[in-house]
């Protein structure tokens, strides 16, 4: 992977990120874990979603 392509995955994970947690219930922002949870499980939903290449 490229910089450039690494640089890219950040920024569209950190718009996701800050989705989800403006979206989230407020018992799951009470620790990082429960977050990180949303956001595997978030991110697994999307990736069996999508059709790659």
């Amino acid at each position: 992977m490229t910089e450039e392509e690494n640089q890219l995955l950040m920024e569209h994970a950190r718009a996701i990120a800050k989705i989800l947690y403006k979206n989230a219930p407020v018992e799951e922002l009470t620790s990082l874990g429960s977050l990180q949870a949303g956001f595997i499980a978030f991110s697994c939903s999307l990736l069996t979603k999508m059709q790659l290449p």
